[in-house]
């Protein structure tokens, strides 16, 4: 399972319109928490936010997370997805 999601990370970063920045990595993050329920992507999701800045941070509780949880419980499971 972690070789695949490594595989796919980056084309959900396409797929999810959020870019290669320390606040697109952690709204990714919550993304793929909800998707997978990975403890990897939970650890980054919760320890991540201490170096935003507090615009940053708020942004990221106050749009992005409502986004992750929304978006990844209403699409299909993007690790089963042949991207190939």
């Amino acid at each position: 399972i972690l070789l695949r999601y490594r595989q796919v990370h980056d084309y959900w970063h396409v797929l999810c319109d959020l870019p290669p920045s320390l606040l697109g990595e952690l709204a990714l993050k919550w993304f793929e928490l909800f998707q997978t329920g990975l403890p990897l992507c939970a650890f980054s999701a919760i320890a991540g936010p201490i170096r935003l800045s507090t615009k940053d941070c708020r942004l990221l509780y106050s749009y992005y997370l409502p986004w992750a949880q929304s978006a990844a419980t209403k699409c299909k499971f993007l690790l089963a997805v042949p991207y190939e």
